[in-house]
Protein backbone atom coordinates (compact mmCIF):
# COMPACT_ATOMS: atom_id res chain seq x y z
CA UNK A 1 0.00 0.00 0.00
CA UNK A 2 2.90 2.34 0.91
CA UNK A 3 4.51 1.91 -2.94
CA UNK A 4 0.91 2.82 -4.45
CA UNK A 5 0.59 5.97 -2.24
CA UNK A 6 4.20 6.81 -3.39
CA UNK A 7 3.59 6.24 -6.90
CA UNK A 8 0.01 8.37 -7.16
CA UNK A 9 2.12 11.30 -4.72
CA UNK A 10 4.63 11.26 -6.94
CA UNK A 11 2.48 10.99 -10.41
CA UNK A 12 0.23 14.22 -8.85
CA UNK A 13 2.48 15.77 -7.15
CA UNK A 14 4.96 16.61 -10.47
CA UNK A 15 1.63 17.26 -12.34
CA UNK A 16 0.46 19.81 -9.80
CA UNK A 17 3.71 21.20 -9.84
CA UNK A 18 3.51 21.86 -13.46
CA UNK A 19 0.47 23.21 -13.56
CA UNK A 20 1.72 25.48 -10.79
CA UNK A 21 3.98 26.97 -13.50
CA UNK A 22 0.67 28.69 -14.96
CA UNK A 23 2.57 28.07 -18.53
CA UNK A 24 1.79 26.80 -21.47
CA UNK A 25 4.21 24.60 -23.70
CA UNK A 26 4.74 27.94 -26.15
CA UNK A 27 5.73 29.88 -22.87
CA UNK A 28 7.85 27.19 -21.85
CA UNK A 29 9.39 27.45 -25.28
CA UNK A 30 10.20 31.23 -24.90
CA UNK A 31 11.99 29.76 -21.50
CA UNK A 32 14.53 27.77 -23.71
CA UNK A 33 13.99 23.90 -25.32
CA UNK A 34 16.41 22.55 -22.88
CA UNK A 35 14.05 23.46 -19.81
CA UNK A 36 10.96 22.38 -21.58
CA UNK A 37 11.95 19.43 -22.94
CA UNK A 38 13.88 18.04 -19.45
CA UNK A 39 9.84 18.65 -18.67
CA UNK A 40 8.72 16.59 -21.24
CA UNK A 41 10.82 13.34 -20.61
CA UNK A 42 10.07 13.76 -17.15
CA UNK A 43 6.87 13.71 -17.94
CA UNK A 44 7.09 10.70 -20.30
CA UNK A 45 8.98 9.02 -18.20
CA UNK A 46 6.47 8.39 -15.83
CA UNK A 47 3.78 7.92 -18.37
CA UNK A 48 6.21 5.07 -19.83
CA UNK A 49 5.92 3.13 -16.00
CA UNK A 50 2.79 1.84 -14.63
CA UNK A 51 -0.46 4.24 -14.16
CA UNK A 52 -3.17 1.87 -13.46
CA UNK A 53 -5.97 4.72 -12.56
CA UNK A 54 -7.58 6.49 -14.81
CA UNK A 55 -7.64 9.55 -13.54
CA UNK A 56 -3.66 9.80 -13.30
CA UNK A 57 -3.46 9.15 -17.04
CA UNK A 58 -5.99 11.98 -17.86
CA UNK A 59 -4.33 14.64 -15.98
CA UNK A 60 -0.52 13.12 -17.02
CA UNK A 61 -2.21 13.54 -20.80
CA UNK A 62 -3.17 17.06 -19.67
CA UNK A 63 -0.09 18.13 -18.59
CA UNK A 64 1.76 16.88 -21.88
CA UNK A 65 -1.21 18.46 -23.98
CA UNK A 66 0.68 22.13 -22.67
CA UNK A 67 3.72 20.86 -24.63
CA UNK A 68 2.02 20.45 -27.72
CA UNK A 69 4.83 22.43 -29.56
CA UNK A 70 6.67 19.24 -29.09
CA UNK A 71 5.99 16.48 -31.15
CA UNK A 72 6.73 13.91 -29.13
CA UNK A 73 4.69 15.39 -26.01
CA UNK A 74 1.43 15.89 -28.32
CA UNK A 75 1.92 12.24 -29.48
CA UNK A 76 2.45 10.78 -25.46
CA UNK A 77 -0.74 12.66 -24.44
CA UNK A 78 -2.88 11.95 -27.76
CA UNK A 79 -1.64 7.85 -26.24
CA UNK A 80 -2.70 8.50 -22.63
CA UNK A 81 -5.85 10.05 -23.06
CA UNK A 82 -6.84 7.12 -25.65
CA UNK A 83 -5.75 5.03 -22.98
CA UNK A 84 -7.86 6.64 -20.38
CA UNK A 85 -10.71 6.24 -22.51
CA UNK A 86 -10.13 2.93 -23.39
CA UNK A 87 -10.20 2.25 -19.33
CA UNK A 88 -13.19 4.35 -18.43
CA UNK A 89 -15.06 2.13 -21.63
CA UNK A 90 -15.71 5.36 -23.68
CA UNK A 91 -14.45 3.28 -26.73
CA UNK A 92 -15.69 5.91 -29.39
CA UNK A 93 -13.86 8.70 -28.19
CA UNK A 94 -10.62 5.76 -26.73
CA UNK A 95 -10.87 5.25 -31.05
CA UNK A 96 -11.30 8.65 -32.05
CA UNK A 97 -7.70 9.81 -30.04
CA UNK A 98 -6.15 6.29 -30.75
CA UNK A 99 -6.75 6.97 -34.54
CA UNK A 100 -5.62 10.60 -33.87
CA UNK A 101 -2.29 9.78 -31.92
CA UNK A 102 -1.69 7.18 -34.69
CA UNK A 103 -1.57 9.46 -37.31
CA UNK A 104 0.34 11.56 -35.61
CA UNK A 105 3.01 9.26 -35.35
CA UNK A 106 3.35 8.16 -38.58
CA UNK A 107 3.34 12.16 -39.30
CA UNK A 108 6.10 12.58 -36.90
CA UNK A 109 7.90 9.20 -37.46
CA UNK A 110 7.44 8.60 -34.11
CA UNK A 111 7.90 4.44 -34.67
CA UNK A 112 8.47 3.56 -31.16
CA UNK A 113 4.88 4.75 -30.08
CA UNK A 114 3.28 2.47 -32.44
CA UNK A 115 2.82 -1.10 -30.85
CA UNK A 116 0.96 0.61 -27.93
CA UNK A 117 -1.25 2.70 -30.26
CA UNK A 118 -2.13 -0.71 -32.09
CA UNK A 119 -2.62 -2.19 -28.87
CA UNK A 120 -4.83 0.43 -27.52
CA UNK A 121 -7.11 -0.12 -31.43
CA UNK A 122 -6.80 -3.89 -30.66
CA UNK A 123 -8.46 -3.80 -27.44
CA UNK A 124 -10.87 -1.51 -27.55
CA UNK A 125 -12.22 -3.50 -30.93
CA UNK A 126 -11.66 -6.92 -28.54
CA UNK A 127 -13.84 -5.50 -26.08
CA UNK A 128 -16.62 -4.62 -28.72
CA UNK A 129 -16.29 -8.07 -30.17
CA UNK A 130 -14.76 -6.72 -33.36
CA UNK A 131 -11.78 -9.77 -33.55
CA UNK A 132 -10.97 -9.06 -37.22
CA UNK A 133 -10.29 -5.71 -36.70
CA UNK A 134 -8.41 -6.94 -33.46
CA UNK A 135 -6.36 -9.33 -34.74
CA UNK A 136 -5.43 -7.40 -37.77
CA UNK A 137 -4.08 -4.03 -35.05
CA UNK A 138 -2.44 -6.95 -33.08
CA UNK A 139 -0.78 -8.36 -35.82
CA UNK A 140 0.41 -4.64 -37.48
CA UNK A 141 1.81 -4.04 -33.73
CA UNK A 142 3.27 -7.01 -33.55
CA UNK A 143 5.43 -5.84 -36.96
CA UNK A 144 6.41 -2.65 -35.15
CA UNK A 145 7.87 -4.32 -32.26
CA UNK A 146 9.64 -6.49 -34.55
CA UNK A 147 11.35 -3.34 -36.96
CA UNK A 148 12.40 -1.90 -34.28
CA UNK A 149 13.44 -4.73 -32.44
CA UNK A 150 11.33 -3.97 -29.17
CA UNK A 151 11.29 -6.93 -27.05
CA UNK A 152 9.32 -5.98 -24.79
CA UNK A 153 6.43 -4.51 -26.71
CA UNK A 154 7.22 -8.63 -28.99
CA UNK A 155 5.99 -10.13 -25.48
CA UNK A 156 3.37 -7.84 -25.05
CA UNK A 157 2.01 -8.16 -28.70
CA UNK A 158 2.21 -11.63 -28.84
CA UNK A 159 0.33 -11.81 -25.31
CA UNK A 160 -2.53 -9.63 -26.79
CA UNK A 161 -2.66 -12.58 -30.07
CA UNK A 162 -3.39 -14.62 -27.17
CA UNK A 163 -6.02 -12.91 -25.73
CA UNK A 164 -7.82 -12.25 -28.73
CA UNK A 165 -7.49 -15.96 -30.12
CA UNK A 166 -9.10 -17.00 -26.09
CA UNK A 167 -11.67 -14.28 -25.91
CA UNK A 168 -12.64 -15.02 -29.80
CA UNK A 169 -12.79 -19.18 -29.21
CA UNK A 170 -14.94 -18.26 -26.00
CA UNK A 171 -17.19 -16.45 -27.92
CA UNK A 172 -18.51 -18.68 -31.05
CA UNK A 173 -16.55 -21.88 -28.74
CA UNK A 174 -14.17 -22.98 -31.08
CA UNK A 175 -12.08 -24.82 -28.62
CA UNK A 176 -9.34 -25.20 -31.89
CA UNK A 177 -8.33 -21.34 -31.26
CA UNK A 178 -8.55 -21.61 -27.56
CA UNK A 179 -5.89 -24.20 -27.91
CA UNK A 180 -3.94 -21.96 -30.44
CA UNK A 181 -4.03 -19.16 -27.59
CA UNK A 182 -2.38 -21.47 -25.06
CA UNK A 183 0.06 -22.14 -27.35
CA UNK A 184 0.91 -18.40 -27.87
CA UNK A 185 0.73 -17.33 -24.46
CA UNK A 186 3.73 -19.89 -23.85
CA UNK A 187 5.50 -18.82 -26.59
CA UNK A 188 5.46 -15.18 -25.31
CA UNK A 189 6.18 -16.65 -21.64
CA UNK A 190 9.54 -18.51 -23.29
CA UNK A 191 11.24 -14.57 -24.43
CA UNK A 192 9.77 -13.11 -20.95
CA UNK A 193 11.31 -15.88 -18.97
CA UNK A 194 14.37 -15.80 -21.46
CA UNK A 195 16.09 -12.58 -19.33
CA UNK A 196 15.83 -11.61 -15.85
CA UNK A 197 14.91 -7.91 -17.08
CA UNK A 198 11.65 -9.19 -18.71
CA UNK A 199 10.60 -10.54 -14.87
CA UNK A 200 7.58 -8.02 -15.16
CA UNK A 201 6.72 -8.71 -18.45
CA UNK A 202 5.51 -12.29 -17.27
CA UNK A 203 2.34 -11.22 -15.34
CA UNK A 204 0.27 -11.22 -17.85
CA UNK A 205 1.09 -14.26 -19.21
CA UNK A 206 0.76 -16.03 -15.45
CA UNK A 207 -2.78 -14.75 -14.97
CA UNK A 208 -3.72 -15.23 -18.67
CA UNK A 209 -2.58 -19.13 -18.73
CA UNK A 210 -3.92 -19.66 -14.78
CA UNK A 211 -7.74 -18.64 -16.71
CA UNK A 212 -6.94 -20.75 -19.08
CA UNK A 213 -6.24 -23.82 -17.05
CA UNK A 214 -8.93 -22.71 -14.27
CA UNK A 215 -11.82 -22.83 -17.23
CA UNK A 216 -10.27 -25.74 -18.68
CA UNK A 217 -10.88 -27.77 -15.36
CA UNK A 218 -7.11 -28.27 -14.40
CA UNK A 219 -6.58 -26.49 -11.42
CA UNK A 220 -3.75 -27.88 -10.28
CA UNK A 221 -2.07 -26.10 -13.33
CA UNK A 222 -4.23 -22.92 -12.35
CA UNK A 223 -2.88 -22.58 -9.00
CA UNK A 224 0.47 -23.04 -9.87
CA UNK A 225 0.39 -19.94 -12.55
CA UNK A 226 -1.82 -18.11 -10.24
CA UNK A 227 0.59 -18.59 -7.39
CA UNK A 228 3.31 -17.30 -9.60
CA UNK A 229 1.96 -14.15 -10.97
CA UNK A 230 0.55 -12.63 -7.03
CA UNK A 231 4.42 -11.82 -5.89
CA UNK A 232 5.32 -10.43 -9.10
CA UNK A 233 1.96 -8.62 -9.01
CA UNK A 234 3.17 -6.59 -5.27
CA UNK A 235 6.81 -6.53 -6.51
CA UNK A 236 6.33 -4.31 -9.37
CA UNK A 237 2.68 -2.36 -8.16
CA UNK A 238 0.53 -4.14 -10.40
CA UNK A 239 -2.61 -3.97 -9.04
CA UNK A 240 -5.14 -4.16 -12.17
CA UNK A 241 -3.04 -7.68 -12.70
CA UNK A 242 -3.35 -8.94 -9.53
CA UNK A 243 -7.47 -8.65 -10.06
CA UNK A 244 -6.94 -10.96 -12.74
CA UNK A 245 -4.61 -13.28 -10.48
CA UNK A 246 -7.72 -13.29 -7.26
CA UNK A 247 -10.15 -13.51 -9.87
CA UNK A 248 -8.63 -16.54 -11.80
CA UNK A 249 -7.69 -18.27 -8.97
CA UNK A 250 -11.07 -17.84 -7.21
CA UNK A 251 -12.51 -20.18 -10.45
CA UNK A 252 -10.24 -22.40 -9.80
CA UNK A 253 -10.59 -22.85 -6.10
CA UNK A 254 -14.02 -22.85 -5.88
CA UNK A 255 -14.10 -25.33 -8.73
CA UNK A 256 -12.10 -27.29 -7.21
CA UNK A 257 -14.58 -27.64 -3.91
CA UNK A 258 -12.72 -24.87 -1.94
CA UNK A 259 -15.63 -22.03 -1.98
CA UNK A 260 -14.63 -20.34 0.85
CA UNK A 261 -10.96 -19.48 -0.69
CA UNK A 262 -12.86 -18.60 -3.44
CA UNK A 263 -15.33 -15.98 -2.59
CA UNK A 264 -11.75 -14.61 -0.47
CA UNK A 265 -10.36 -14.32 -3.53
CA UNK A 266 -12.92 -12.14 -5.18
CA UNK A 267 -13.84 -10.37 -2.75
CA UNK A 268 -10.55 -8.95 -2.58
CA UNK A 269 -10.20 -8.77 -6.92
CA UNK A 270 -13.37 -6.78 -6.25
CA UNK A 271 -11.99 -4.21 -3.31
CA UNK A 272 -8.77 -3.85 -5.41
CA UNK A 273 -10.43 -2.96 -8.52
CA UNK A 274 -12.89 -0.11 -7.00
CA UNK A 275 -9.26 1.32 -5.44
CA UNK A 276 -7.96 1.44 -8.94
CA UNK A 277 -11.25 3.30 -10.44
CA UNK A 278 -11.68 0.68 -13.10
CA UNK A 279 -15.19 0.31 -13.89
CA UNK A 280 -14.95 -1.91 -16.97
CA UNK A 281 -12.61 -4.45 -14.62
CA UNK A 282 -15.66 -3.90 -12.12
CA UNK A 283 -18.30 -4.77 -14.13
CA UNK A 284 -16.13 -8.22 -14.93
CA UNK A 285 -15.64 -8.96 -11.92
CA UNK A 286 -19.74 -8.95 -10.82
CA UNK A 287 -20.44 -11.27 -13.42
CA UNK A 288 -17.59 -13.50 -12.04
CA UNK A 289 -19.13 -12.88 -8.51
CA UNK A 290 -22.94 -13.99 -9.88
CA UNK A 291 -21.51 -17.10 -11.62
CA UNK A 292 -19.75 -17.71 -8.57
CA UNK A 293 -23.29 -17.67 -6.23
CA UNK A 294 -25.09 -19.84 -9.49
CA UNK A 295 -22.11 -22.20 -9.15
CA UNK A 296 -22.62 -23.17 -5.42
CA UNK A 297 -26.48 -22.45 -5.23
CA UNK A 298 -27.19 -19.22 -3.52
CA UNK A 299 -29.46 -17.96 -6.65
CA UNK A 300 -30.96 -15.00 -5.11
CA UNK A 301 -27.48 -13.38 -4.02
CA UNK A 302 -26.43 -14.60 -8.33
CA UNK A 303 -29.44 -12.56 -8.85
CA UNK A 304 -28.38 -9.66 -6.52
CA UNK A 305 -24.74 -9.52 -8.46
CA UNK A 306 -26.25 -9.88 -11.60
CA UNK A 307 -28.68 -6.70 -11.73
CA UNK A 308 -25.16 -4.80 -10.44
CA UNK A 309 -23.40 -6.42 -13.56
CA UNK A 310 -26.23 -5.49 -15.98
CA UNK A 311 -26.74 -2.24 -14.78
CA UNK A 312 -22.69 -1.34 -15.30
CA UNK A 313 -22.81 -3.20 -18.62
CA UNK A 314 -25.34 -0.45 -19.99
CA UNK A 315 -24.00 2.43 -18.65
CA UNK A 316 -20.76 1.76 -19.88
CA UNK A 317 -22.17 1.12 -23.46
CA UNK A 318 -20.68 -2.17 -24.20
CA UNK A 319 -23.32 -3.97 -26.02
CA UNK A 320 -23.20 -0.93 -28.38
CA UNK A 321 -22.86 -1.45 -32.16
CA UNK A 322 -19.38 -2.15 -33.16
CA UNK A 323 -20.07 -0.36 -36.41
CA UNK A 324 -18.44 3.04 -34.86
CA UNK A 325 -15.06 1.71 -34.00
CA UNK A 326 -14.56 -0.30 -37.25
CA UNK A 327 -15.68 3.09 -38.94
CA UNK A 328 -13.36 5.45 -37.29
CA UNK A 329 -10.30 3.18 -38.04
CA UNK A 330 -11.17 2.09 -41.85
CA UNK A 331 -11.79 5.69 -42.29
CA UNK A 332 -7.91 6.72 -40.87
CA UNK A 333 -7.06 4.01 -43.18
CA UNK A 334 -8.99 5.13 -45.75
CA UNK A 335 -7.46 9.14 -45.71
CA UNK A 336 -4.30 7.03 -45.01
CA UNK A 337 -4.67 5.39 -48.55
CA UNK A 338 -6.11 8.63 -50.22
CA UNK A 339 -2.50 10.43 -49.76
CA UNK A 340 -1.07 7.29 -50.59
CA UNK A 341 -2.92 6.94 -53.96
CA UNK A 342 -2.03 11.26 -54.14
CA UNK A 343 1.96 10.09 -53.69
CA UNK A 344 1.92 7.42 -56.12
CA UNK A 345 -0.46 9.87 -58.83
CA UNK A 346 2.59 11.76 -58.46
CA UNK A 347 5.14 9.31 -58.85
CA UNK A 348 3.33 7.59 -61.55
CA UNK A 349 3.85 10.96 -63.72
CA UNK A 350 7.18 11.55 -62.86
CA UNK A 351 7.77 7.35 -63.85
CA UNK A 352 5.98 8.51 -66.63
CA UNK A 353 8.37 10.92 -67.88
CA UNK A 354 10.97 8.78 -66.94
CA UNK A 355 9.85 6.00 -69.19
CA UNK A 356 9.15 8.43 -71.96
CA UNK A 357 12.83 9.68 -71.90
CA UNK A 358 13.98 6.31 -71.41
CA UNK A 359 12.00 5.01 -74.60
CA UNK A 360 13.56 8.15 -76.56
CA UNK A 361 17.24 6.69 -75.31
CA UNK A 362 16.70 3.54 -75.94
CA UNK A 363 15.48 4.36 -79.18
CA UNK A 364 18.86 6.37 -79.99
CA UNK A 365 20.38 3.72 -78.48
CA UNK A 366 18.96 1.19 -80.54
CA UNK A 367 19.91 3.57 -84.04
CA UNK A 368 23.61 4.03 -82.78
CA UNK A 369 23.58 0.42 -81.99
CA UNK A 370 22.51 -0.62 -85.26
CA UNK A 371 25.06 1.74 -86.93
CA UNK A 372 27.57 0.05 -85.18
CA UNK A 373 26.27 -3.54 -86.08
CA UNK A 374 26.55 -2.02 -89.81
CA UNK A 375 30.01 -1.34 -89.01
CA UNK A 376 30.71 -4.35 -87.11
CA UNK A 377 29.59 -6.35 -90.05
CA UNK A 378 31.70 -4.26 -92.64
CA UNK A 379 34.76 -4.59 -90.72
CA UNK A 380 34.25 -8.50 -89.85
CA UNK A 381 33.54 -8.70 -93.92
CA UNK A 382 36.63 -6.32 -94.82
CA UNK A 383 38.48 -8.87 -91.79
CA UNK A 384 37.61 -11.84 -93.53
CA UNK A 385 38.49 -10.68 -97.03
CA UNK A 386 42.38 -9.68 -95.27
CA UNK A 387 42.39 -13.11 -93.52
CA UNK A 388 41.73 -14.88 -97.00
CA UNK A 389 44.20 -12.67 -98.45
CA UNK A 390 46.56 -13.39 -95.83
CA UNK A 391 46.06 -17.51 -95.84
CA UNK A 392 46.71 -17.22 -99.78
CA UNK A 393 49.98 -15.11 -99.25
CA UNK A 394 51.13 -17.33 -96.72
CA UNK A 395 50.24 -20.06 -98.98
CA UNK A 396 52.30 -18.74 -102.13
CA UNK A 397 55.13 -17.66 -99.67
CA UNK A 398 54.93 -21.36 -98.75
CA UNK A 399 55.54 -22.25 -102.30
CA UNK A 400 58.04 -19.89 -102.67
CA UNK A 401 60.11 -21.42 -100.20
CA UNK A 402 59.62 -24.70 -101.18
CA UNK A 403 60.86 -23.54 -105.04
CA UNK A 404 63.82 -22.13 -103.62
CA UNK A 405 64.64 -24.58 -102.08
CA UNK A 406 64.25 -26.85 -104.93
CA UNK A 407 65.98 -24.27 -106.57
CA UNK A 408 68.98 -24.48 -104.02
CA UNK A 409 69.10 -28.36 -104.26
CA UNK A 410 69.51 -27.78 -108.18
CA UNK A 411 72.22 -26.00 -107.60
CA UNK A 412 73.67 -28.04 -104.93
CA UNK A 413 73.39 -31.19 -107.24
CA UNK A 414 75.36 -29.23 -110.01
CA UNK A 415 78.13 -28.41 -107.64
CA UNK A 416 78.41 -31.86 -106.54
CA UNK A 417 78.64 -33.03 -110.60
CA UNK A 418 81.48 -30.58 -110.71
CA UNK A 419 83.24 -31.23 -108.01
CA UNK A 420 83.34 -34.89 -108.89
CA UNK A 421 85.00 -33.56 -112.28
CA UNK A 422 87.85 -32.12 -110.76
CA UNK A 423 91.46 -33.57 -109.78
CA UNK A 424 92.68 -30.44 -108.04
CA UNK A 425 91.70 -31.53 -104.36
CA UNK A 426 91.94 -27.00 -103.60
CA UNK A 427 88.96 -26.57 -106.00
CA UNK A 428 87.20 -29.71 -105.11
CA UNK A 429 87.50 -28.62 -101.34
CA UNK A 430 86.10 -25.02 -102.28
CA UNK A 431 83.56 -26.47 -104.34
CA UNK A 432 82.29 -28.69 -101.08
CA UNK A 433 82.26 -25.89 -99.13
CA UNK A 434 80.25 -23.55 -101.55
CA UNK A 435 77.85 -26.10 -101.72
CA UNK A 436 77.71 -26.51 -97.51
CA UNK A 437 76.60 -22.64 -98.05
CA UNK A 438 74.03 -23.40 -100.14
CA UNK A 439 72.82 -26.18 -98.25
CA UNK A 440 72.68 -24.46 -95.08
CA UNK A 441 69.63 -21.65 -97.00
CA UNK A 442 68.28 -24.50 -98.31
CA UNK A 443 67.18 -25.79 -94.77
CA UNK A 444 65.96 -22.49 -93.53
CA UNK A 445 63.88 -22.34 -97.11
CA UNK A 446 62.66 -26.13 -96.12
CA UNK A 447 61.73 -25.49 -92.88
CA UNK A 448 59.49 -22.08 -94.17
CA UNK A 449 57.51 -24.01 -95.85
CA UNK A 450 57.18 -26.42 -93.35
CA UNK A 451 56.12 -24.03 -90.23
CA UNK A 452 52.56 -22.80 -89.79
CA UNK A 453 53.90 -19.15 -90.24
CA UNK A 454 55.81 -18.82 -93.33
CA UNK A 455 58.23 -16.29 -91.92
CA UNK A 456 59.49 -17.80 -88.71
CA UNK A 457 62.39 -20.93 -88.20
CA UNK A 458 62.66 -23.50 -85.68
CA UNK A 459 65.64 -22.85 -84.89
CA UNK A 460 66.35 -25.90 -82.70
CA UNK A 461 65.29 -28.71 -85.57
CA UNK A 462 67.42 -26.16 -87.83
CA UNK A 463 70.28 -26.42 -86.44
CA UNK A 464 69.98 -29.89 -85.75
CA UNK A 465 69.26 -30.70 -89.88
CA UNK A 466 72.19 -28.07 -90.50
CA UNK A 467 74.88 -30.16 -88.24
CA UNK A 468 73.81 -33.08 -89.58
CA UNK A 469 74.04 -32.33 -92.99
CA UNK A 470 77.65 -31.11 -92.67
CA UNK A 471 78.83 -34.04 -90.67
CA UNK A 472 77.73 -35.86 -93.98
CA UNK A 473 79.51 -33.72 -96.05
CA UNK A 474 82.82 -34.77 -94.30
CA UNK A 475 81.94 -38.02 -93.94
CA UNK A 476 81.51 -38.35 -90.47
CA UNK A 477 78.88 -41.01 -88.79
CA UNK A 478 76.53 -39.77 -86.01
CA UNK A 479 78.15 -41.56 -83.62
CA UNK A 480 81.39 -40.00 -83.96
CA UNK A 481 81.30 -36.66 -82.88
CA UNK A 482 79.66 -35.81 -79.86
CA UNK A 483 76.55 -33.19 -80.45
CA UNK A 484 75.48 -30.79 -77.99
CA UNK A 485 72.66 -28.42 -78.59
CA UNK A 486 71.15 -26.11 -76.13
CA UNK A 487 68.18 -24.08 -77.81
CA UNK A 488 66.53 -21.81 -75.75
CA UNK A 489 64.81 -19.51 -78.64
CA UNK A 490 62.11 -21.63 -80.21
CA UNK A 491 61.77 -19.82 -83.41
CA UNK A 492 63.49 -16.75 -85.02
CA UNK A 493 62.21 -14.64 -87.94
CA UNK A 494 63.97 -15.24 -91.54
CA UNK A 495 65.52 -12.19 -91.73
CA UNK A 496 67.80 -13.48 -88.27
CA UNK A 497 67.55 -16.98 -88.78
CA UNK A 498 69.07 -17.12 -92.05
CA UNK A 499 72.22 -14.78 -91.36
CA UNK A 500 72.71 -17.00 -88.40
CA UNK A 501 72.53 -20.09 -90.05
CA UNK A 502 75.00 -19.38 -92.68
CA UNK A 503 77.34 -18.03 -89.52
CA UNK A 504 76.68 -21.32 -87.61
CA UNK A 505 77.71 -22.96 -90.74
CA UNK A 506 80.77 -21.57 -91.51
CA UNK A 507 82.10 -21.98 -87.86
CA UNK A 508 81.25 -25.64 -87.85
CA UNK A 509 82.48 -26.50 -91.57
CA UNK A 510 85.51 -24.75 -90.19
CA UNK A 511 85.39 -27.13 -87.50
CA UNK A 512 85.00 -30.10 -89.03
CA UNK A 513 87.64 -28.95 -91.30
CA UNK A 514 90.27 -27.90 -89.66
CA UNK A 515 89.47 -28.70 -85.34
CA UNK A 516 88.92 -32.49 -85.31
CA UNK A 517 91.72 -33.69 -88.12
CA UNK A 518 93.90 -34.70 -85.04
CA UNK A 519 91.27 -34.89 -82.15
CA UNK A 520 90.15 -38.83 -81.28
CA UNK A 521 86.70 -37.53 -79.27
CA UNK A 522 85.56 -34.54 -80.88
CA UNK A 523 82.84 -32.14 -79.53
CA UNK A 524 80.58 -29.87 -80.90
CA UNK A 525 78.30 -27.02 -78.79
CA UNK A 526 75.94 -24.94 -79.93
CA UNK A 527 74.35 -22.91 -77.32
CA UNK A 528 71.27 -19.92 -78.70
CA UNK A 529 69.62 -18.15 -75.86
CA UNK A 530 68.10 -15.05 -75.32
CA UNK A 531 69.02 -13.90 -71.72
CA UNK A 532 70.66 -10.59 -72.27
CA UNK A 533 69.40 -10.20 -76.07
CA UNK A 534 70.10 -12.81 -78.37
CA UNK A 535 72.87 -14.97 -77.55
CA UNK A 536 75.36 -17.30 -80.27
CA UNK A 537 77.61 -19.81 -79.39
CA UNK A 538 79.61 -22.24 -81.34
CA UNK A 539 82.34 -24.34 -79.71
CA UNK A 540 84.73 -27.39 -80.19
CA UNK A 541 87.47 -29.22 -78.29
CA UNK A 542 90.13 -28.69 -80.63
CA UNK A 543 93.37 -26.91 -80.79
CA UNK A 544 91.83 -23.43 -81.06
CA UNK A 545 92.31 -20.23 -83.59
CA UNK A 546 94.94 -18.15 -83.86
CA UNK A 547 93.93 -14.69 -83.16
CA UNK A 548 95.90 -13.16 -85.67
CA UNK A 549 94.07 -15.20 -88.04
CA UNK A 550 90.95 -13.61 -86.50
CA UNK A 551 91.71 -10.45 -86.19
CA UNK A 552 93.05 -10.19 -89.57
CA UNK A 553 91.31 -12.73 -91.89
CA UNK A 554 92.41 -11.57 -94.85
CA UNK A 555 92.76 -14.69 -96.49
CA UNK A 556 89.55 -16.72 -94.83
CA UNK A 557 86.68 -15.86 -96.47
CA UNK A 558 84.67 -18.18 -93.71
CA UNK A 559 85.91 -15.83 -90.98
CA UNK A 560 85.13 -12.60 -93.13
CA UNK A 561 81.55 -13.78 -93.50
CA UNK A 562 81.08 -14.18 -90.07
CA UNK A 563 82.04 -10.96 -88.87
CA UNK A 564 80.02 -9.25 -91.95
CA UNK A 565 76.93 -11.26 -91.01
CA UNK A 566 76.92 -10.26 -87.36
CA UNK A 567 77.40 -6.87 -88.08
CA UNK A 568 74.25 -7.05 -90.15
CA UNK A 569 72.66 -8.39 -87.54
CA UNK A 570 74.03 -5.27 -85.53
CA UNK A 571 75.56 -7.51 -82.75
CA UNK A 572 78.98 -8.08 -82.26
CA UNK A 573 81.19 -11.60 -82.24
CA UNK A 574 83.87 -12.63 -80.69
CA UNK A 575 86.53 -15.70 -80.16
CA UNK A 576 87.92 -17.29 -77.49
CA UNK A 577 90.68 -20.23 -77.05
CA UNK A 578 89.40 -22.07 -74.08
CA UNK A 579 89.44 -25.96 -74.63
CA UNK A 580 89.16 -25.46 -78.29
CA UNK A 581 87.71 -22.75 -80.43
CA UNK A 582 84.76 -20.88 -79.13
CA UNK A 583 82.90 -18.38 -80.99
CA UNK A 584 80.47 -15.72 -79.01
CA UNK A 585 78.35 -13.28 -81.44
CA UNK A 586 75.50 -11.06 -78.82
CA UNK A 587 72.72 -8.92 -80.80
CA UNK A 588 70.99 -6.66 -77.97
CA UNK A 589 67.48 -6.85 -77.93
CA UNK A 590 66.41 -3.69 -79.63
CA UNK A 591 68.72 -4.62 -82.67
CA UNK A 592 67.07 -8.20 -82.31
CA UNK A 593 63.49 -7.09 -82.45
CA UNK A 594 64.36 -4.38 -85.26
CA UNK A 595 65.51 -6.78 -87.19
CA UNK A 596 62.54 -9.71 -86.94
Amino acid sequence: MNIRLYTKALVFGFILFTACTGRSGREALNDGDDDARKRIRQLIDIGNGVIETPDSMLALSDSLAKYAAYPEAKVESEVLKAKYFWRVTDHEEGMKMAVKALKDANFYQFDAKLPIIYSIIGNIHKEKGNYAFAFDAANKGLEAAKRLKDTVNIIYMIRLQAMFSKAKGSDVNDSTLIRQSLALHLRGLRIAESNRKYESNRIAYYDNICQYYAEGGNYKQAMYYGNKSIPLCFKYNRRLSLTYAYCWLAIASYRHNDYKAGLDYLTKSLELTRVIKNPFREMEIMRALYQYFGYIGDYKRAFGYYRQFSSMQDSLNVLNNTRQMSELQVKYETERNSQKILLLGKKNRWQSSVIIAFIVGLSVFILLLGLLFYQFRMIKRSNREITRQSEKLQVLMKELHHRVKNNLQIVTSLLSLQSNRLTDEESRQAIRIGQQRIEAMSLIHRSLYQQENPNMVNMKEYITDLIGSIMQSFGYADDRVEIRIDVEVEELDVDVALPLGLIINEWITNSFKYAFANVSNPVLSVSLKSQNGLELSVSDNGPGLPLSIWNQPQKSFGIKLVKVLSKQLGGSCDLQNQDGAVLNINIPLSKWKKTA
